[in-house]
């Protein structure tokens, strides 16, 4: 049985960024081994990469995003290819990174999003994060993305007041929409009906002792 990697956590604190920037190697290129003590997220621009986290080896391609873990050592294989990529390090102690099969993902986005919207009041309900460590978007997430992540390192050279909490304000917003990309993506085609009714099911659970 398939298993791979997924990140998961409560969304009731935010990220803190400490790092970023771009890189551009020309050929050949191969990253240098290290076991940092906070995440990494590498979004893949131009070019090749490979890259191996403990025993999983990956190969990265225009349009990849990869998240690589605290505590883990990394290091690169030789690539007769030219890399240029994004890089933002952050610390989240609330994130962990919890092993799935791919129909335990799938069926883990259900019940998150299930489990918000058929509540009394969903704004109290807690919101979670989950995601692959590496996954490969739709263009137009990735371009937007992209767009993103231009922004927050052209933000993060400012000096204005607040600006630490902006960055990771940006941060945020980029894995959330990142999160809500694939909870999109990977419902199942027969589950659409029945994530459309749940909205009424909620509201009809708050507003059951009005009259109607």
């Amino acid at each position: 049985m398939n298993t791979f990697s997924y990140l998961f956590g409560a969304l009731d604190e935010m990220p803190r960024t400490s790092l970023m920037g771009a890189v551009d190697i020309p050929a050949p290129n191969k990253h240098f081994r290290r076991t940092p003590d906070e995440w990494i997220m590498y979004i893949i621009w131009k070019g090749t990469m490979r890259i191996q986290e403990g025993e999983r080896e990956y190969a990265l391609s225009a349009g990849d995003i990869l998240i690589l873990s605290p505590g883990k050592c990394h290091f690169g294989l030789p690539v007769n290819d030219s890399i240029h990529y994004f890089y933002i390090h952050f610390q989240w102690e609330a994130l962990k990174e919890v092993v799935l099969t791919p129909e335990a993902y799938r069926d883990k986005k259900i019940e998150l999003q299930e489990k918000v919207l058929g509540q009394l009041n969903p704004s109290c309900t807690p919101d979670y994060l989950l995601l692959p460590k590496y996954f490969h978007p739709s263009q137009t997430v990735f371009e937007d993305i992209l767009k993103d992540v231009r922004h927050l390192l052209q933000s993060s050279e400012r000096t204005f007041p607040h600006q630490q909490s902006l960055n990771n304000c940006h941060l945020f917003m980029l894995l959330l929409k990142l999160s809500g990309s694939e909870m999109y993506q990977l419902l199942p085609k027969q589950s659409n009906s029945f994530l459309s009714v749940l909205p009424i099911i909620a509201y009809l659970k708050e507003h059951y002792k009005e009259k109607i």
